[in-house]
């Protein structure tokens, strides 16, 4: 009984994590790009387990920088996962809490891209014209 109890309550727990990152990743993430274009530079958090703001448009020659705001550790991968090679100059290192890259976007394009260690809830996309 004892077993099922603990079973039961393993159950729970991982329930309400998942349903409580898919509420972050709501309360965060967005579904639309957010037009920045004019901006020299961008910043995009990583931050309950997603980039803010998730897509966003920008002009050539735009410098992007992450910061991981999170407590552990996320990274910049350009799709698809796991090669990473749509657009591999853009791919980063892991990054540690605070610890931040850049990238300059030199070429119009789309830029889909995720966090490796967390490819299926960290989603990200870069619009450049």
């Amino acid at each position: 009984m004892k077993k099922i109890i603990i079973f039961v309550f393993i159950v729970i727990l991982f329930t309400a994590g998942y349903f409580y990152n898919k509420k972050i990743q709501t309360d965060f993430g967005t579904t639309t790009s957010i037009d920045m274009a004019g901006k020299s530079e961008v910043v995009v958090e990583m931050t309950g387990f997603a980039f803010v703001p998730e897509k966003i448009t920008v002009n050539k020659g735009t410098k992007i920088i992450w910061i991981n705001k999170d407590s552990v550790g996320h990274s910049i991968k350009s799709d698809p996962h796991p090669e990473h090679s749509l657009f591999p100059e853009m791919n980063s290192s892991d990054l540690s809490l605070d610890q931040s890259y850049s990238f300059i976007f030199e070429k119009e394009g789309v830029y889909s891209y995720h966090c490796d260690p967390h490819p299926r809830i960290m989603k990200g996309e870069i619009i450049v014209k």
